[in-house]
């Protein structure tokens, strides 16, 4: 196997298993079955190319050629149905290939241009092992081949920003992962293109080349896959919390290696070896406050009016409980609270009454007509809450893998249009519910909010 050949082939298997194991994660989710179309597109993508690094004939290198070109094609369209699949989860297979058949339409034309000899003329095969088949084209065909590429691509990136805009939910979160993604994949294709030519021999650039399309994957994987999806506000902090972090750090390694070697150099034919021991004790001491340090600079490159202030909702709270006189008004103004912190326009508490729970306050819009909700102790939520002692939220739900008790409440969710169901607890007994309807901004109650409700309602 060459040596283009042999990054291309560990490629295709952790690709394949990776889009195996979002399917297993919830086979009867549309999302994850076209994760997993995606995925064998993108493997027969790579296929062509291992063909191709590794054809001893002329004609199966033309071939190969070819279908690596096709199968990039079918990579945009079915990026594109993904897009529906998230943004619609309801609609069956037909409904999404109906919405998708202008994009099938196009890149079906491209794969039969790109089968004809006005595409492709032949190939040139390589003179050496550390060469691939040099494709010839037609130079109209390929005009028309790059130039639907790069149309189709912009095109991509426009609908998946505009389906973020229209999205609320984890179906925002998922849509803008792949946006996250698919910007993250340009990234590092132009970083190879411009600067591993230069830095790095061919040799070993085709090594680093294939493994581009894993951080693509990998950050739609996520996405869809996760139980618990993040913001994506808090994942960008992480993520730069990290980066200025591990460049602190790196940073500091190359200072103190280079000020000690330098210094110790005169004196000891060891001097690189203790410099690297002191750097690394260097690091070993400042990774700490360095944590600290980069988590908080983070956090205020990326502040947010919509992110739930902790301290500050606790402290309300806790003057409600020491002032209220009456459950009428505890219940009004931990409601309103609670609402405010989360910014939702609905709250309704239900309290255990004679083995029921029966609703005793409730905030909505002055228009709505949301009825009086009761529950009885076998009700899916109730039974779910006792079971599990952790919050219910609608978007992580739907990603789990379907059980008849986890569709029962989802079913019941919908038809009380709740993204949210808390329990009250004392000493381990539930003594009370709080719904929440959707976020006034569109966004998932993450786990910044679960943690904060989960507090309210253990002081309430």
């Amino acid at each position: 196997m060459s040596s283009a050949a042999t990054p291309t082939f560990i490629v295709i298997v952790i690709q394949l298993g990776l889009g195996l194991a979002i399917f297993y994660a919830n086979p009867r989710r549309r999302t994850n079955q076209c994760f997993l179309l995606l995925s064998i597109v993108i493997c027969g993508w790579l296929g062509s190319l291992c063909l191709a690094f590794t054809a001893k004939s002329l004609s199966l290198a033309e071939f190969s050629i070819r279908q690596a070109n096709a199968t990039g094609v079918l990579y945009l369209a079915v990026l594109n149905l993904l897009r529906f699949a998230i943004s619609r989860p309801a609609e069956g297979w037909g409904d999404l290939l109906r919405r998708s058949r202008i994009w099938l339409i196009a890149a079906a034309g491209i794969v039969v241009l790109c089968q004809t000899p006005f595409f492709l003329k032949g190939a040139k095969m390589p003179t050496s092992a550390e060469t691939v088949p040099v494709p010839v084209y037609g130079p109209l065909a390929i005009n028309i081949y790059f130039g639907y590429f790069v149309v189709a691509f912009l095109w991509l990136i426009v609908s998946y920003w505009w389906a973020v805009r229209k999205a609320s939910g984890s179906a925002r979160g998922e849509l803008a992962f792949v946006l996250i993604g698919g910007v993250a994949a340009m990234a590092i294709a132009l970083l190879l293109t411009f600067v591993a030519d230069i830095f790095v021999p061919q040799s070993q650039w085709m090594w680093i080349a294939p493994f581009r399309i894993v951080a693509f994957s990998l950050i739609i994987a996520y996405g869809i896959a996760t139980k618990k999806i993040l913001d994506v506000g808090v994942f960008f902090r992480r993520f730069t919390s990290y980066i200025l972090l591990g460049g602190y750090l790196l940073g500091l390694y190359a200072v103190v290696w280079w000020l000690l070697a330098t210094v110790l150099h005169s004196y000891t034919p060891n001097a690189s070896s203790i410099a690297h021991i002191a750097a690394g004790i260097a690091i070993a001491f400042a990774m700490a406050p360095a944590r600290g340090i980069s988590q908080r600079l983070a956090e205020r490159l990326f502040i947010s009016g919509q992110r739930v202030d902790f301290a500050a909702t606790m402290n309300k709270a806790a003057s409600i409980l020491v002032s209220v006189t009456t459950l009428d008004d505890l219940l009004k103004r931990f409601a309103t609270t609670t609402a405010e912190a989360v910014t939702t326009e609905r709250i309704a508490i239900l309290l255990h009454e004679r083995s029921r729970f029966e609703q005793v306050y409730a905030l909505q819009p002055p228009a709505s007509n949301y009825p009086t909700v009761s529950l009885s102790e076998n009700d899916p939520l109730v039974q779910y809450l006792k079971e599990h002692h952790t919050p219910i939220v609608l978007d992580n739900l739907q990603r789990l893998r379907e059980t008849a008790a986890i569709e029962q409440v989802i079913v019941r969710m919908r038809s009380l249009k709740l993204a949210a169901v808390m329990g009250i607890f004392a000493r381990d007994h539930l003594s009370g519910v709080m719904f929440l309807g959707p976020r006034s901004s569109g966004r998932i109650y993450g786990t910044r909010e679960q943690n904060a409700l989960e507090v309210l309602c253990g002081q309430l």
